[in-house]
């Protein structure tokens, strides 16, 4: 929420998505965790997502 503050949500979320692959790959790679069958595709499905959004222009409005 306090990022809201400081950029668009049109940016902030595809960022904050992007985060849940982050967390499995560190999780896997620096903690040896196992990571279920059914993440991978996830996080695939979620990084395709942010592309795409993050691809979109942004539709912001002037300040008055």
């Amino acid at each position: 929420m306090l990022v809201l503050t400081w950029a668009d949500y049109s940016f902030v979320q595809p960022a904050s998505a992007f985060s849940y692959a982050v967390v499995a790959l560190l999780s896997y790679f620096l903690l040896g965790e196992v990571v279920p069958l059914c993440a991978g595709p996830a996080s695939q499905f979620i990084c395709v997502g942010v592309f795409v959004v993050g691809r979109t222009p942004p539709r912001t409005t002037e300040k008055a």
